[in-house]
């Protein structure tokens, strides 16, 4: 009898100390990029992965979030901001990124499309054009100041920069 007692016993401690640690893990934000796991965003970048020396790049970006809903009033605006720079590898933390950034694209006529034109890669080789996407909505309180709300999200393109001859 007494070997079942001592089973049950370590058993209910392992199933507390389990309950307690899984229920920490719940609690706590998952964040990919200042972004909340469960916010909706969708991006789908339409460049070129293969260009020649010298040649620009232009495409676009079509950009989703959940501001997409939100209805403005006469003095409320939102801003989409894409930034990009190139490197040989993907950047891995968005601060490394805003400390490299070369270009800066704006949403036009809130069509959810970021115009990408004249982007010049320099080198040979496999590259990455990374880049970040700032929206923020600027929302009038009923005092008259301004709540800002933002949301950053990272991406990584993989381009390919060939010889002229190739």
């Amino acid at each position: 009898m007494k070997v079942l007692k001592i089973n049950k016993y370590k058993f209910l401690v392992f199933t507390g100390i389990f309950f307690l640690i899984s229920c920490s893990f719940l609690n706590k934000e998952d964040k990919v990029s200042g972004v909340k796991k469960e916010q909706k965003i969708k991006i789908f970048v339409e460049l070129p992965d293969t260009i020649s020396f010298g040649h620009r790049i232009n495409g676009m970006i079509t950009y989703n979030s959940e501001f997409d809903s939100i209805e403005l009033g006469k003095n409320e605006k939102r801003y989409v901001t894409a930034f990009f720079t190139q490197s040989n590898s993907k950047l891995k933390t968005l601060e490394e990124l805003k400390n490299k950034v070369k270009d800066t694209f704006v949403m036009i006529n809130s069509k959810n499309v970021i115009p990408i034109y004249d982007i010049k890669l320099k080198g040979i080789g496999p590259s990455f054009l990374n880049g970040y996407i700032l929206d923020e909505v600027f929302l009038e309180q009923k005092d008259g100041s301004f709540k800002i709300s933002s949301i950053e999200y990272t991406f990584a393109h993989p381009v390919f920069i060939k010889k002229m001859s190739e």
